[in-house]
């Protein structure tokens, strides 16, 4: 109807887009699905955290972090491992570690587990 406005499309995990760019993996890693995954690439983006999400605290520490893209191969419970390339915030003390074949423990989003998964940086790299 004419001047009726449309209320924005809420997400339904704050910082965490359907598909795209995690830069905020705190809720996702709290409420997703916990599992492995294996890093099979990854490239710097050459932008920061703060470029991308307005979301995001200025004052926070991961405004300053860089975007990176990541390939995984991710494993899941109860389902067959699986690629995913992720645009991703990467705190910079992960960097010299986002190597191939690097183990790291993810966390899924319950509703979009095939395009959406954030690498658990406080347990990185996984032993």
């Amino acid at each position: 109807m004419f001047g009726r406005n449309k209320k924005p499309k809420k997400e339904k995990m704050p910082g965490v887009p359907q598909k795209g760019i995690v830069t905020d993996e705190t809720h996702l890693l709290a409420v997703g699905t916990h599992g492995t995954g294996v890093i099979k690439s990854s490239y710097d983006s050459k932008i920061y955290a703060d470029e991308i999400d307005g979301r995001m605290d200025p004052n926070s520490p991961m405004c300053l972090d860089p975007v990176w893209t990541v390939a995984l191969e991710v494993q899941l419970p109860d389902r067959e491992p699986y690629d995913l390339t992720m645009t991703m915030r990467v705190p910079k003390p992960a960097i010299p570690q986002l190597n191939n074949g690097t183990r790291c423990h993810v966390a899924a989003h319950p509703e979009w587990p095939d395009t959406t998964v954030a690498i658990d940086w406080s347990r990185f790299p996984a032993t």
